[in-house]
């Protein structure tokens, strides 16, 4: 076996033991014939699906006792060997592999560990299957089983530590050219509920907007579309009790005055059908029609459990809405004013984590004065916000920045900011942004600043009034161009206030994206020129007010580099790695999205607000 841990040498991707990377999957026939050819449970079948069952159960339970097993014996090791330097690394690696031992998915049978890789990792998709030469087939639709990777999907448990068993998903695709049956979506819905033994279930279901974008709203919107599988799923489904999840997507013409008179109707029909539900997403209807807003809202009051909602607009939430339920939210459309942006927090105090973008189109210079001290906000319980700036005629950034101006968020730990292309920089001095924003954010951790390399005119230098008001911060990645470098380096680097120390005294991780393309024709050399200087002066001066700073820089070279520039971009990054060891320091180097994206997980600092599922 490989070593293999977060601390590899080379910094990158996390190996994986050989051995998982040629594991062979068969799945039983009984249980093919069954989901494939879309029959109803009965007789020596459905004895063969109750052993299944048991069996899953069993070894369920029984990685679970190995599981605790296997955490108390680490933990008496790290017991042990805490004031061992010399043991650090090998203990570290212990800990790691101990989850890779302990994960479900270590003594399952090949069989069963297909069926739940197949199920739990990646969902059941039912696809449209059509022949474009006919009108119509009697079969239109069938099962389909995406087959999934099974050393990726244990890859994937492992480090997100097995939250992947605490649900069941599915996820259906519809053509609403044709007017539907539900009876096959009904029975493969009542075989899969058999199959998950209690789960909780999360549902999807999408129409195909191609099929609908022509099509307005009709008086037989209850026969078309995903509307008669949903009206059936929650009138006659035995599981609709273990539904947690329903995230619904649909065209923007449909939704307009279909979907909201179902909910409606559900609502009305069966208030305690959907008590558990605690993840609504509805992300893509929009409209601002009084009657769907209405719908919307009576529709939401009748989910007593809801926990976590994906919405368009903060105008579909009604005002008597009880707020405390929620714990995340999304909005899909922009918040256009200051006093929207107050509102949400003043209507959810319970919000633990928000994602939303602003907008804001004005054609005058702001009037900036300090908040009245009792006029603000304390919203206690925000823990993550992930805010995009949207690009727009006249915007001025100072302005979007005083929509946190009157809310306070004592607890908030994780803050993403991202922008478009073509933003302004600010109106005001940056000393005036400075006094405006200290204190909203006083136990802020990790920070990530996504696309500032979009921000004209002052670029990086627009974010310094809101980087020096966050004194405690400890992760921080920035995405820039390269001219924007040197500019970090002096925040970063220069004595705070002409005294002896740097600001930000607690950050310990740093990752910097450069996003500039480089060019061979324009002088590669010339545009580099520096960079290495740049990055060494960041490690080396961070490294002397904190122990254990660790420098990281990434750019993805087969898409920013061109004509020849890729390989000398390798060889310029080799070079780096090598100076910083020469020094006694580490530089880890990623070349590509993928090692990026892997290099953001090991932050564990990416908001999880993608998709709000449980």
């Amino acid at each position: 076996m490989e070593p293999f841990g977060p601390e590899h040498p080379d910094h990158r991707r996390v190996p994986w033991p050989r051995e998982f990377e040629k594991i062979t999957i068969d799945l039983p026939t009984t249980i093919i014939g069954m989901l494939t050819n879309n029959v109803p449970i009965s007789g020596r079948m459905k004895a063969e699906v109750q052993e299944f069952g048991r069996v899953v159960t069993a070894a369920i339970d029984d990685n679970n006792k190995q599981q605790f097993a296997v955490k108390e014996e680490v933990k008496l090791l790290k017991s042990k060997l805490v004031d061992l330097k010399s043991a650090h690394q090998a203990l570290h690696k212990k800990s790691f592999a101990s989850d890779v031992i302990s994960s479900p998915f270590r003594k399952l049978p090949n069989d069963i560990l297909y069926e739940i890789v197949t199920q739990i990792r990646t969902g059941l998709r039912v696809v449209p299957e059509y022949d474009l030469y006919h009108i119509f087939n009697e079969s239109p639709y069938r099962l389909a089983l995406t087959m999934a990777g099974v050393c990726k999907s244990m890859r994937y448990v492992t480090r997100s530590k097995g939250k992947l068993w605490n649900y069941a998903k599915f996820t259906w695709d519809y053509d609403c050219r044709w007017k539907r049956k539900t009876s096959v979506d009904m029975s493969i819905l009542n075989q899969m509920a058999d199959l998950t033994h209690g789960l909780p279930i999360a549902v999807e279901l999408f129409e195909d907007p191609r099929s609908t974008s022509s099509r307005r709203a009709s008086p037989d919107f209850k026969d078309r579309g995903i509307a008669p599988l949903i009206l059936r799923m929650v009138t006659e489904w035995p599981a609709i009790e273990r539904l947690a999840s329903l995230d619904l997507g649909t065209s923007v013409h449909r939704s307009e005055t279909t979907l909201f008179r179902l909910f409606v109707d559900i609502a009305k029909a069966t208030n305690t059908s959907l008590a558990s539900l605690k993840a609504l997403s509805l992300k893509s209807v929009n409209t601002d029609h009084p009657d769907t807003v209405q719908d919307c809202g009576d529709f939401l009051q009748a989910l007593s459990g809801l926990q976590h909602l994906s919405i368009f607009s903060a105008s579909f939430i009604p005002p008597n809405f009880p707020g405390e339920r929620l714990k995340t939210l999304r909005i899909s459309s922009n918040i256009w004013s200051r006093e929207e942006f107050v509102s949400v927090f003043q209507r959810l105090p319970n919000l633990e984590a928000a994602k939303f973008g602003i907008t804001q189109r004005l054609t005058h210079e702001p009037v900036v004065s300090a908040p009245n001290e009792s006029n603000i906000i304390n919203h206690r319980c925000l823990q993550e916000l992930d805010v995009h700036f949207e690009q727009c005629y006249h915007t001025i950034h100072s302005e979007l920045y005083l929509n946190f101006v009157g809310v306070r968020f004592p607890a908030l730990k994780k803050l993403r900011l991202s922008f478009s292309p073509c933003d302004d920089g600010f109106s005001i001095s940056p000393e005036e942004c400075h006094s405006l924003l200290l204190g909203m954010f006083p136990a802020i951790e990790v920070v990530h600043l996504i696309g500032v390399e979009n921000i004209k005119n002052n670029g990086i230098v627009s974010l310094f009034p809101l980087l020096r008001s966050l004194p405690t911060i400890t992760e921080l990645y920035v995405s820039l161009n390269q001219l924007d470098t040197p500019k970090l380096t002096g925040l970063l680097c220069n004595l705070k206030d002409g005294g002896d120390s740097l600001p930000f005294p607690k950050l310990k991780t740093m990752l910097i994206g450069i996003e500039d393309e480089f060019d061979k024709r324009r002088g590669f050399w010339e545009e580099i020129k520096g960079l290495k200087s740049i990055l060494f002066n960041i490690q080396d001066t961070r490294m002397k007010l904190t122990e254990g700073f660790k420098l990281s820089v990434g750019t993805n070279i087969s898409t920013r580099c061109r004509h020849g520039v890729p390989r000398s971009m390798e060889a310029f990054f080799v070079g780096l790695e090598k100076k910083f060891q020469k020094a006694g320091m580490a530089l880890s180097v990623y070349r590509n999205e993928e090692e990026i994206a892997d290099a953001l997980e090991q932050f564990q600092s990416s908001i999880p607000l993608r998709n709000l599922v449980i």
